[in-house]
């Protein structure tokens, strides 16, 4: 998730509410839920994105596909530490010692999930609802399998266990 500053108001609330008309799963408006911090100015005809000491500058008026560009161009090496592996939750990839793996979308957005909500746990109706929007009846059943084939996955490729507890509920990543 993303989450997007910018001294100018305006210009934080439209790009915040076109990311999530585009792709809700991209942005966020808690920090606290957020992979990165990326901070948005605009001057004349330029849109000017900031993260992490790098810069990307969109002439204007553009198509939303460059403002995305740009976007990943920044964030696409961010990476957290999961159990002594790489998650890049941009790329959807996982590293463990130079071995890359690439994630479908399901497992991607467990780790996300677990990642992101980390210190309180994630409501597993809630995590169900994120990956399958379209299911009008919530199958934790299925949302269990997913998870064991995550941890499989990992445990396959890099002989380390994912650790996450569940209990009323809440899945919680552990350390």
């Amino acid at each position: 998730m993303i989450y997007l500053t910018s001294k100018d108001e305006f210009v934080q609330e439209s790009l915040t509410n076109l990311f999530f008309q585009i792709n809700p799963l991209l942005i966020t408006t808690a920090k606290d839920l957020s992979f990165v911090e990326i901070e948005a100015h605009q001057t004349n005809d330029q849109l000017h994105f900031k993260y992490n000491h790098k810069k990307e500058i969109i002439k204007m008026p553009t198509k939303i596909n460059n403002i995305f560009d740009g976007i990943y161009k920044l964030i696409v090496e961010k990476a957290v530490i999961i159990n002594k592996f790489e998650f890049f939750p941009f790329k959807q990839t996982i590293n463990y010692q130079g071995n890359d793996v690439k994630l479908n979308f399901i497992s991607n957005e467990i780790l996300r999930n677990l990642y992101l909500y980390k210190e309180r746990g994630i409501e597993k109706n809630i995590l169900y609802s994120s990956i399958w929007p379209q299911d009008k009846e919530i199958l934790i059943n299925k949302l269990d399998t997913h998870l064991t084939n995550t941890k499989n996955l990992i445990q396959d490729n890099f002989n380390i266990e994912l650790k996450y507890a569940s209990k009323k509920g809440v899945v919680k990543l552990l350390d």
